[in-house]
């Protein structure tokens, strides 16, 4: 009888302590197949099974998304079975229609691009990446992305 007591005991101390698994939620904000590549290459090697990543593409009214589409490819063609894979497209000012995203999905982490991923821009943190980190308090993570001629 005691032998039972103590293994019921010990199971239902297993049951109590047992570890949660916690699943991150990415946001990856992007305009371009460059700063979609090099999302992917750095979740790659961080997610878990269970994880989400939401691929964000915010066009302005005075612009036209140069390739949003593809980079939606890109991040269905390298995400796909790693983890969770959601897409949301919004118009309106980058920064805040990032940081109104990351709100409402509850993200964990934003990943941008330093830049617009544009040929010809230089290695200078661009105005949306240096607006997202100064208005967010959720971690950020700075894409490097490589010069384009």
């Amino acid at each position: 009888m005691v032998q039972l007591r103590d293994q019921a005991s010990t199971d239902r101390n297993t049951r109590e302590n047992a570890v949660h698994v916690y699943h991150m939620h990415y946001i990856v904000a992007t305009e371009s197949v460059h700063t979609t590549a090099a999302a992917c290459d750095h979740l790659l090697e961080i997610l878990t099974s269970g994880d989400q990543v939401t691929i964000l593409t915010v066009t302005s009214p005075s612009s036209e998304s140069r390739d949003a589409a593809d980079a939606a490819n890109v991040a269905t063609a390298r995400l796909t079975g790693a983890c969770e894979l959601a897409f949301k497209q919004r118009e309106g000012e980058p920064a805040a229609e990032i940081e109104k995203t990351a709100d409402t999905l509850n993200a964990d982490v934003i990943l941008v691009g330093i830049h617009s991923g544009q040929a010809g821009t230089g290695p200078d943190l661009g105005r949306t990446a240096q607006a997202v980190i100064e208005s967010v308090s959720i971690p950020t993570v700075i894409l490097q992305l490589e010069p384009l001629a």
